[in-house]
């Protein structure tokens, strides 16, 4: 099952989205993203970029730098991988 936010965020242009609108980012997570430097979704999907789009990476990234659990890790990977997809 997607949500109206994964839907959002795979089906149409990133530009300058907030962090908060990714899935699998709510309010505390977006607010530990913010604190960390990145404040726009861009900037999220640039690290998935860097990282060779290897979810398990990825998702240890969200995990180690923002306390992201696995869970909501996994919602944001499958939803820039999607979102890879579909504009690339």
């Amino acid at each position: 099952m997607t949500t109206i936010k994964h839907e959002n965020i795979v089906n149409e242009p990133m530009g300058n989205k907030p962090v908060g609108k990714l899935p699998g980012v709510g309010p505390t997570l977006s607010g530990r993203m913010v604190h960390g430097g990145y404040e726009k979704a861009s900037q999220i999907y640039g690290q998935y970029l860097v990282l060779n789009r290897d979810h398990v990476r990825f998702e240890n990234w969200m995990k180690d730098n923002f306390r992201a659990d696995r869970r909501h890790a996994g919602n944001c990977s499958k939803a820039l991988e999607e979102y890879y997809t579909h504009f690339n």
